[in-house]
């Protein structure tokens, strides 16, 4: 037994012995270690991507704390989805393991590696990269916003099943507008 729902196509009959299925995850936690008289903030961003043969939603989920004068980020969640103009396969977002920014990859000390205790700094002044375990910049030239519907843009990577091959990129990067939908205490 898993602990995925199962989705069966009956209608069909399958290529081989059993059923088509298709597993879903229940849940994607983002676990942050903070006192009990903290609470965990979670900041939705959504950018739509729309391509002449394609689309897709992109959500970054920032997560801090409320009583974090620094507005450290201690959690980040990357997220391709199907939106309306989606006419092909997606493939998974990469996870982001760390965050940089400009004035850490200019000669800050930690270079902006997630630390449970510590978190990073990332006011909302600071320009930020999210990277992969490659080290490859999955959203970068990107800066938080202060109010709910408030915008800005930033460049996430072209090509190989993350943004249609059709899009207008420089120098491999596709430069989006990413909307701040929601700000939320969990």
């Amino acid at each position: 037994a898993t602990n995925f729902p199962t989705l069966v196509d009956t209608t069909t009959p399958p290529p081989s012995p059993g059923w088509n299925s298709i597993s879903l995850p229940i849940l994607e936690l983002t676990p942050i270690a903070h006192k009990a008289t903290s609470l965990v903030v979670r900041e939705t961003y959504v950018a739509h991507v729309v391509t002449a043969s394609s689309g897709q939603d992109l959500r970054l989920e920032l997560y801090g704390l409320n009583d974090d004068p620094s507005n450290s980020i201690y959690g980040v969640n990357n997220a391709y989805i199907p939106n309306g103009s989606t006419t092909g396969y997606i493939a998974g977002a990469p996870q982001v393991v760390r965050v940089v920014s400009a004035s850490e990859a200019d000669g800050g000390t930690d270079g902006g590696a997630f630390d449970a205790d510590a978190g990073v700094d990332a006011g909302l002044d600071e320009l930020l990269s999210f990277e992969d375990t490659q080290g490859v910049a999955v959203v970068r030239g990107f800066r938080r916003q202060p109010i709910v519907g408030e915008t800005t843009t930033a460049q996430v990577p072209c090509g190989g099943g993350l943004i249609a091959d059709d899009a207008v990129c420089t120098d491999g990067y596709l430069t989006v507008t990413y909307t701040l939908e929601a700000r939320e205490t969990l």
